[in-house]
């Protein structure tokens, strides 16, 4: 900026993304909260977090978990609400994938940090 010959003063940095000392995961256990969020133990769980909106791409998610073809069972939890949330849980279900595949709507952001505790592989379809 300051080559375009704005006043250095007049600019500031915005930081996007997660405070990495809000999100600690220490002492959270895992196998307990697995239980008390009803998501299954014995499976590899596939965490998608974000807007149900164009942006976020949840679409190309629900397609993708329908296109999987792994030996090992996995269960993903979609967490998030937004205009496509509906096109989603309908693609899900017209798919067979209900047993697989939670959306648990929007949630505060201690709850989302437990989940991301119990995830093994954190999706992202941003574009």
């Amino acid at each position: 900026m300051v080559e375009h010959q704005k006043n250095p003063q007049d600019i500031g940095v915005i930081y996007i993304g997660a405070d990495c000392e809000k999100m600690t995961l220490e002492g959270i256990d895992v196998e307990d909260l697995k239980e008390r969020l009803n998501v299954p133990r014995d499976k590899l769980i596939i965490l998608w977090v974000g807007r149900f909106s164009n942006e976020k791409g949840p679409l190309y998610m629900v397609k993708a978990i329908a296109g999987l073809n792994v030996t090992k069972p996995f269960h993903v939890v979609a967490i998030g609400d937004g205009h496509q949330l509906q096109a989603c849980q309908d693609f899900v279900e017209l798919h067979g994938l209900t047993q697989t595949v939670t959306f648990t709507g929007a949630l505060p952001m201690e709850e989302v940090k437990r989940y991301m505790a119990i995830g093994d592989i954190l999706l992202m379809t941003s574009e």
